[in-house]
């Protein structure tokens, strides 16, 4: 999991690059949701975001819309996030650039 949030956090530094300084912008969040039973972590960005016919292909391995990128990133996460149980959305942050959010099942303790 601390993988997956390194991954996003760098990916959301990465596309506020070519901002200008003071629009650059990284938020986290956390939340407990449905019934306290699921944790959700949001890395918010207002970077360059990912153009719309994009979207449905970010977590395909080999996708990438980096010059440098090799596609694996956002996939292994989701991959990731999938074997917790939880899942990894995207959606455009309507300030610009991208929301990412992590959804993974509450585990109590005994």
């Amino acid at each position: 999991i601390e993988q997956v949030l390194v991954n996003l956090i760098q990916n959301a530094i990465d596309s506020m690059a070519d901002e200008l300084p003071a629009r650059r912008v990284l938020l986290l969040g956390t939340h407990a949701g449905e019934g306290d039973s699921w944790v959700h972590i949001e890395v918010v960005d207002r970077g360059c975001g990912i153009p719309f016919e994009n979207q449905a292909r970010i977590f395909e391995e080999f996708f990438t819309t980096k010059p440098e990128g090799s596609g694996f990133g956002l996939a292994i996460s989701k991959n990731i996030v999938d074997t917790h149980g939880g899942r990894l959305e995207a959606r455009p942050n309507p300030g610009g650039g991208m929301i990412f959010e992590l959804v993974l099942p509450i585990q109590k303790g005994s």
